[in-house]
């Protein structure tokens, strides 16, 4: 019964998750057809991309190629990061965990090249949780720790936190109850720091399970009763119902099917408050069997012919495989065994069914996502010829137009020392003119002072001719 509890969990955030996706995809398909930002574009496309991850994964695929083909095109580091980790989720929902990997570590690289540490620490941290599924415990706790570190360096308590849960979750695992005990309380202690209730209540539960898992009901039922207050303060029914089931647990491993029966009950009423059909299903086929331990093997068959009838109408055959399996188990334990063998007949055909089914549509799924995968290829790496096609062509017209600019710059420079040649020819040549001028006028200058000079001479002649002398004007002085 508790192996069919952890998948009815699992289930539920599915579902939640889904219906969620469902509301955001049109608007965000709306918002690239508006936009003109290529980085807008590509977020649009990852978001697209990450909704479409529980609803139809060949679609999510298309969308974070086509994010990832244009941020390599336009350099958009962020939009590149967030694609590939986008890409490494959708490897590890099909348990692709070396691909998941891959893209988690080329994502991480990325955020620490831009010095976005919160991502890489994040990434660090699923890339832990990658290993841990894998099985490589010891590469999980070494990026774990990695994670740790960063998350230490950047000071971000609620990153501390949510590593320590995670690494407690491996302990626990692990089966070292003690480490994971630690690491829940560290990661408790910071959440009531922050005060945030509903991590507080989930770590709370997780404190809860680990005192069930080392038999101490006592404090489990403790926490459990902690837990259930404060999911109580804030409504948070997906909170209670997990809780609930926990509590069945903790009273089913003590031994009092009452109370685990009573806290099965108000999980059941939960999720049919939320119209949950597959929490109720779990419910039916939970309380059905606490009712085969009791004995009270009419009311056990009546709560699992609900969850048959309701599986059949919805047609999950996991769940009608589990509904004929425990009919089974009850008719056998009631003594019916035409019935039981009956029932068990059913329970082995749906799980060959479900087990070729399930084969089939890997198989298939498989192929299309191979054909979608080579598709996607064949677009990016036309786009990437494009691109490289357009980075030749503006590096030919970049050149083109620096040897342009050259020659317009060498025919300028020519004008300009052509314009300066002329220049000083033309000045050269008037000041050869203004020098003749010169040299003419200085000569006639010449001309007229010898020709005034004469004259002067030739008057001074004459003048002395008419004028006696001094010895003559001596003589006739000495007569007298």
């Amino acid at each position: 019964m508790l192996k069919y509890i952890f998948s009815f969990l699992l289930l539920l955030g599915f579902t939640s998750v889904i219906i969620a996706e469902n509301q955001k995809i049109d608007s965000l398909k709306r918002s690239i057809i508006t936009s003109k930002a290529d980085t807008t574009i590509v977020n649009c496309y990852n978001s697209i991309g990450k909704e479409y991850e529980f609803i139809n994964q060949d679609s999510s695929i298309h969308y974070l190629l086509k994010a990832n083909a244009l941020s390599l095109k336009i350099n958009y580091q962020k939009g590149l990061g967030v694609s590939y980790t986008y890409l490494g989720y959708l490897a590890e929902d099909v348990s692709a965990y070396d691909s998941a990997i891959s893209c988690y570590t080329k994502a991480c690289n990325i955020f620490v090249k831009t010095g976005d540490y919160s991502r890489a620490a994040e990434l660090n941290k699923v890339i832990g949780e990658a290993f841990k599924y894998k099985g490589n415990l010891k590469e999980a706790l070494t990026y774990f720790q990695k994670a740790l570190s960063i998350y230490e360096q950047i000071k971000s308590e609620e990153g501390i936190a949510g590593v320590n849960y995670s690494m407690g979750t491996m302990y626990k695992d692990m089966g070292r109850i003690d480490k994971a005990m630690e690491c829940y309380k560290k990661s408790l202690e910071i959440y009531k720091g922050l005060n945030r209730t509903i991590d507080i209540a989930n770590l709370t539960t997780a404190v809860g399970i680990i005192h069930d898992l080392n038999k101490n009901f006592a404090e489990a039922k403790k926490c459990y009763t902690e837990a259930e207050k404060l999911y109580l303060s804030k409504n948070y029914d997906n909170g209670l119902s997990n809780l609930y089931t926990w509590m069945a647990i903790t009273a089913y491993n003590e031994k009092d099917l009452r109370k685990a029966l009573e806290y099965f009950m108000k999980s059941h009423d939960i999720y049919k408050r939320l119209n949950n059909t597959g929490g109720l299903m779990y419910a039916y086929d939970n309380i059905g069997s606490v009712y085969t331990e009791l004995g009270d093997y009419p009311k056990a068959i009546e709560w699992q012919t609900k969850s048959l009838n309701m599986a059949l109408e919805v047609k999950g055959l996991d769940n009608i495989k589990y509904a004929y399996e425990l009919l089974a188990n009850t008719y056998a334990k009631k003594g019916d065994y035409k019935l039981a063998y009956e029932n068990y007949l059913l329970f082995t055909k749906y799980k060959d069914s479900l087990l070729n089914e399930s084969t089939s549509k890997q198989l298939a799924e498989m192929d299309k996502k191979f054909e979608s995968a080579q598709k996607d290829k064949a677009i990016i790496l036309k786009d990437a010829e494009i691109l490289k096609q357009s980075t030749i062509a503006e590096k030919q017209a970049t050149q083109r137009n620096y040897l342009l600019l050259g020659i317009a710059l060498l025919l300028l420079f020519s004008v300009y020392i052509y314009r300066g040649y002329k220049q000083k020819q033309k000045a050269n040549e008037i000041i050869a003119l203004q020098k003749e001028e010169v040299e003419m006028q200085k000569t006639l200058v010449e001309e007229k002072q010898k020709e005034i000079l004469d004259s002067i001479h030739y008057a001074k002649r004459i003048q002395e001719s008419l004028l006696p002398t001094e010895k003559y004007i001596e003589r006739v002085l000495k007569k007298k």
